[in-house]
């Protein structure tokens, strides 16, 4: 007696630690975030340990909460022109794609519970009836499944690693979202200063047609002449018209960027950007990208949870074994028997060869991608960077030589007309020069504007310090 009682405790308490918990919520595992943390190698383990509640708070600038989210009335902010920054903040409270996103983590949260939850014992009722001599036999089994090779600990850091992936791959996404809304907020700024100017120049080639279809209706000019003129002033019209088309498109794919439910256009206040960079060295940009980016650090998360996926593959090729009493007894007299069963697999053919070769492929399919990726970001990065210069040189020798002359000649033009004293045919050339001088600055500006967002999109950090320094090398 004695020792049945003691074998079916030390079965109980296996059981009892086997079965899942129950909280004082009422639900059963352990809490998020308790007692789990993911204790990766290589670069991320710079970044702090997913652990305890911080896994719970949204991201910064957030208007979401972990469960509920939190819709902010504001009125109708897209009633006034808002800024770039007015704009990013606005998306990253009404997005939806951003709670799709905080939804990952959510999902990647509840698989960390489960990961952690021993498997259920199995209470089994046997009974048997011989017909021969009427007799009825009893039985009871307790079978209690013990994991062997730590699989228990495995499962918890694939689950830790799966939040850690979520989490970053939100920051990737966030920063490709908030990069969409910039470069929407450009093309508008573009088309309306581009609209401007069609406007500005169209006044002027309007008035020097107007001189000119009066000196061809007196018969001073050919008509040919006259036509010229007027064609470029339809011409400069028709450019307006386009710019304005497109900047009425450019507002709605703006408003959609930002996720504006109710589709609107959206005004962006300001124009072009005109401040420079600061001087900084490409290493100094690439070394922030590599170390902070975004789209690495969430690569590198990737390798991680394969590498921790990878180590669990390995784990379930161990067999777990399964122990408990058994109990047997005939209602018909007191014979009755007691004992215990021990299972254990043989692990003969099947030792999970394939998904342990299948784990290891998508590591080493996770690891060339981060060199697929650190090659698109550094590379486009580089781009921007190069061009930049050059481009920043260009600009500076228009304000300083080229604009200086396009003003003088436009005042001169517009004398020329109102005082008369130029035939107006030959005002064609200047004219058509003027344009196509303005134009290829603004279209100049439009560019460093793009390459300017870029570049700060990636190295916040390096540019805010440099330009906070003097910025001088």
């Amino acid at each position: 007696m004695p020792a049945r009682l003691i074998l079916i405790g030390f079965c109980l308490l296996l059981g009892a630690c086997a079965a899942p918990w129950q909280r004082d919520d009422g639900r059963f595992g352990p809490w998020p975030g308790e007692g789990v943390e993911f204790r990766g190698q290589g670069p991320l383990s710079a970044f702090p340990p997913v652990t305890g509640e911080e896994l719970l708070q949204p991201i910064e600038g957030a208007r979401y909460s972990r469960r509920q989210i939190i819709r902010i009335d504001e009125g109708d902010v897209l009633a006034d022109p808002m800024t770039i920054d007015e704009l990013m903040q606005y998306a990253l409270n009404h997005h939806p794609l951003l709670r799709v996103y905080q939804q990952d983590i959510e999902i990647a949260k509840a698989r960390r519970v489960g990961a952690g939850v021993r498997p259920n014992p199995d209470v089994v009722f046997d009974s048997d009836h011989n017909v021969d001599d009427d007799t009825f036999d009893f039985g009871l089994r307790l079978d209690i499944r013990i994991l062997t090779a730590g699989k228990i600990w495995h499962r918890e850091q694939v689950a830790a690693a799966g939040v850690t992936r979520a989490r970053l791959a939100l920051n990737r996404d966030t920063k490709l979202l908030l990069s969409r809304i910039g470069g929407a907020a450009v093309d508008v700024l573009y088309y309306k200063q581009l609209a401007q100017l069609y406007q500005r120049l169209g006044q002027l080639t309007t008035k020097a047609a107007a001189w000119q279809k009066i000196r061809v209706d007196n018969k001073d000019d050919r008509a040919l002449d006259g036509f010229v003129l007027q064609a470029d002033a339809a011409e400069i019209k028709q450019e307006r018209l386009k710019a304005l088309r497109r900047l009425k498109a450019a507002q709605m794919i703006l408003a959609r960027a930002i996720g504006v439910a109710d589709p609107r256009p959206v005004e962006v206040e300001g124009r072009l950007v005109e401040e420079w960079l600061p001087d900084i060295s490409l290493e100094a940009v690439l070394n922030e990208v590599r170390f902070t980016g975004p789209e690495l650090a969430a690569q590198h998360a990737a390798i991680e949870e394969c590498r921790a996926r990878e180590g669990l593959e390995y784990a379930n090729a161990i067999p777990d074994m399964e122990i408990g009493p058994r109990f047997s007894r005939r209602f018909t007299g007191r014979q009755g028997s007691e004992g215990m069963r021990i299972r254990i697999p043989w692990a003969v053919s099947d030792r999970n060869q394939g998904p342990i070769l299948e784990s290891e492929a998508a590591r080493l399919r996770a690891e060339a991608m981060l060199d697929a990726v650190n090659l698109e970001t550094l590379g486009s990065v580089a781009v921007a960077y190069a061009e930049l210069a050059p481009l920043r040189t260009q600009l500076e020798d228009y304000t300083k030589n080229v604009k200086p002359l396009l003003d003088q000649t436009e005042q001169d033009v517009h004398k020329a007309i109102d005082n008369k004293t130029v035939v107006p045919s030959d005002l064609n050339a200047p004219i058509r020069r003027l344009v196509r001088l303005r134009l290829d600055h603004l279209q100049a500006r439009y560019r460093y504007a793009q390459l300017h967002m870029r570049l700060v999109a990636a190295a916040p950090s390096a540019i805010t310090a440099r330009r906070e320094a003097g910025g001088s090398e």
